[in-house]
């Protein structure tokens, strides 16, 4: 039979055999660790649709089309929106199919020369992209002019003209300093630049697109510069 000296020694070694901690102090948790890191932005790009010219107040050739990708992969039923000042968009909002890609169709403006048109990804407070395009006046007959502008921005109007092969295009200045050169073949130019008043006249016998500048107020494609397409 055990004495009470013995039954207390029982007991303790009993205690430490259970993990018992005569402190009374418990061991906190760890703390948990960071956050995972929040998914990648979407990411819109160009596929198709930019660059185009049309016929002023139709429907442009090509579909306007973007991908969007999110970690440099296809990002699938992700609302775009589709928006233009000039004419229209449709559909103006539209998900992506699954390899990441949206389309609309753009009627241009009805007003001829540069147009711009923006898709965004999710709202218009999104990643976004710019499309450009030409709304083009369609000249009939054998003499077309063109009229060239430094007043409320140096311009050419038409900016894009469409004619037919023989057709003769004569620049005409209505105010300022300009000149008209050619960056593509064949070449045309009106030589050096000249003031108001003055005219350039060149015919244009060979199907293509020509593209030309003012070298006072543009450089081939920016600026004051414009476009004779030939049928």
């Amino acid at each position: 039979m055990l004495d009470r000296s013995d039954a207390f020694l029982a007991v303790l070694v009993l205690s430490i055999a259970c993990g018992g901690d005569s402190s009374g102090v418990t061991t906190p948790p760890p703390p948990p660790g960071p956050p995972p890191p929040p998914p990648a932005a979407p990411v819109i790009s160009l596929v198709s649709g930019d660059g185009q010219v049309g016929v002023a107040g139709t429907v442009a050739s090509v579909p306007l089309t973007v991908l969007v990708t999110q970690a440099g992969s296809p990002l699938g039923q992700q609302a775009v929106v589709w928006q233009t000042s000039s004419g229209s968009l449709s559909p103006a909002q539209v998900n992506t199919s699954a390899d990441g890609t949206a389309s609309s169709t753009w009627t241009l403006g009805t007003t001829p020369g540069l147009q711009t048109a923006n898709a965004f990804v999710g709202n218009t407070s999104g990643a976004s992209l710019s499309f450009s395009g030409i709304g083009a006046v369609v000249a009939n007959g054998t003499q077309v002019q063109v009229d060239m502008y430094t007043a409320g921005g140096s311009r050419n109007d038409p900016m894009a003209v469409i004619i037919h092969a023989g057709t003769t295009v004569t620049w005409v200045w209505r105010d300022g300093t300009h000149s008209v050169i050619s960056n593509g073949t064949p070449s045309f130019t009106s030589g050096t630049s000249a003031d108001t008043p003055h005219s350039y006249a060149f015919t244009f016998n060979t199907p293509g697109t020509y593209r030309y500048y003012c070298f006072e107020h543009g450089a081939p494609g920016t600026g004051m510069w414009g476009m004779v397409i030939v049928q």
